[in-house]
Parts: C-alpha cells; sequence; structure tokens
C-alpha cells in the first residue's frame, strides 16, 4: 500500500545521497503526492547532509591524493617567500624609526614602497612571461633567485646599511617573486583542482605569515633581550625564511619530486 511505501521511506531517509532525494522527490511529483514533513525532516537531517559530507570527504581524499608531490613543494616555498616578506610590514616602521632615526611619516612611506612596487612590476613581468613563454623550469629559477634577493636585502638592514636601497631590493624582490609564484601554478596543480590547489596555497601563505609576527613578538617579549638584539633576530629569521623558499624552488627546478601525483607539467 500506499502508506507502507512511505513507511519505508521514512526508514530510508537519512541514509540517501544526494541523487537519491532527488529521484524520490522527482518521484512524488510525478504522482501528483506531497511528501509529508516527517520524510522532509529525515532526508533534511541525514540524506543531503550525508551525501554532502561523503562528497566533502572525498574531494579532499583526491585532491591530496590527484597533485603532485612538487605542488606540496611549491606550496611550501610560496609560503617561505610570504613569510619572509609580510610579517616585514608590522615590524619594519618601528624599526625604520628606532635604528635610522625616521620620522613615522617617513618610516611609514617607505614601507608602501614594497606593495606600490608589486603593484607597478606584476603586470611587465606577467606579459613578459606570456610573450617570451618562460618555461616553469625558468620561472622558478628566478623565483629563487629573487627569493635570495629578498634575503640579502634583510641582512643589509639588519647590518645597518642604506634603509632606501634595503627596503627597494625587498620589494622588487617580492615583487618578482609573487609574480612568477603564482605564473607557476598551473604547472603543478591538475586543471580539474585548480580552485581548491589555489585554496591551500592561500591558505599556507596567510598561516606563514601568521605565525611569524607571533614567533617574532614571542622573541621581543623574552626578558633581558635588548631591541637591537631583538631587530638582529627577526632579520635572521626573514633571512632564513626567504633561503629556504630559494632551495625549495631549487628543488623544484630540479625535478626531484616529479614522479608523484598526477598534475599538469611546464618545462
Amino acid at each position: 500500500t500506499w502508506a507502507a511505501l512511505e513507511t519505508a521511506a521514512l526508514r530510508v531517509a537519512p541514509n540517501m545521497n544526494s541523487q537519491e532525494v532527488a529521484n524520490l522527490s522527482l518521484a512524488y511529483a510525478k504522482l501528483g503526492k506531497s511528501q509529508p514533513e516527517a520524510l522532509k525532516a529525515g532526508v533534511r537531517g541525514g540524506g543531503v547532509r550525508g551525501g554532502m559530507a561523503a562528497a566533502g570527504y572525498e574531494a579532499a581524499r583526491h585532491a591530496v591524493t590527484s597533485v603532485p608531490d612538487r605542488f606540496w613543494i611549491y606550496a611550501a616555498a610560496g609560503t617561505a617567500m610570504y613569510s619572509s616578506v609580510i610579517p616585514f610590514w608590522f615590524y619594519g616602521s618601528g624599526y625604520l624609526q628606532r635604528s635610522h632615526g625616521f620620522s613615522v611619516a617617513a618610516a611609514d612611506s617607505l614601507m608602501v614602497v614594497p606593495e606600490l612596487m608589486l603593484a607597478v612590476l606584476s603586470i611587465p613581468i606577467g606579459v613578459a612571461v606570456d610573450a617570451l613563454k618562460i618555461s616553469f623550469r625558468v620561472q622558478q629559477t628566478g623565483f629563487a633567485v629573487c627569493a635570495a634577493l629578498i634575503a640579502a636585502s634583510h641582512a643589509q638592514l639588519a647590518a645597518g646599511g642604506n634603509p632606501v636601497t634595503g627596503v627597494l631590493g625587498l620589494g622588487f624582490g617580492y615583487a618578482a617573486c609573487n609574480q612568477l609564484m603564482w605564473a607557476g601554478f598551473p604547472a603543478v596543480c591538475p586543471p580539474d583542482l585548480m580552485s581548491l590547489g589555489a585554496g591551500i596555497v592561500a591558505c599556507f601563505i596567510n598561516l606563514g605569515s601568521t605565525a611569524v609576527p607571533v614567533a617574532i613578538g614571542t622573541i621581543r617579549a623574552a626578558p633581558g633581550l635588548s631591541e637591537a638584539r631583538a631587530d638582529v633576530a627577526m632579520f635572521i629569521m626573514f633571512s632564513v625564511s626567504a633561503l629556504l623558499a630559494a632551495a625549495l624552488a631549487s628543488v623544484v627546478v630540479r625535478g626531484t619530486f616529479d614522479g608523484g601525483g598526477g598534475g599538469g607539467g611546464g618545462g
């Protein structure tokens, strides 16, 4: 009977996946019947949520097992690069005021320069990459060189060198690394996972850029540590992070991790 069929449907509704839910709804519509509220509640409580949860788990599992190994190395290199630059925005102005006698306005103005260089240089670098058909290998080599420039700029600032020169070098290295990194993204991420892959990289980048300032703040809070020594420790941390980015990019260039996963190429 119809009542028996509805009773059976109520029992299985919580375990339905999204396609089964759609089929059930279509069957009710074709028969000119309205779904009882108890059945709707059962579907809402288990079927759709269960199907979505299963789909989400499967998507995450597929992402982890499908991307090539060099995607993760690439993501780690980008994280290290951003972690060597972005946190400096929080501490750079204070350093320039303490160590070089800059006014607040002058220090803040100089700290804007790297982001301005990013805005000015990103498009020309992108045009050059496309026009010259620069390969992924060359892109990553350029990334490694510019990450080393970031490290050298931090070292110059730590040594008390010309702050304008140091910040300009930092800005150029950051702008070039940023553009070359994202230009190489299609070569390390499978086409069907582009959005998820970009989200993973963005997540890593922001986690790194959050963790480093926390670490610097912890070091600065250490009892008995002078401002000068805290500044040196900060620049060492930045330089090491930039050199790590260069080293990881070099690993990607050598193709050490090209064998894993199923991602795209890029010579």
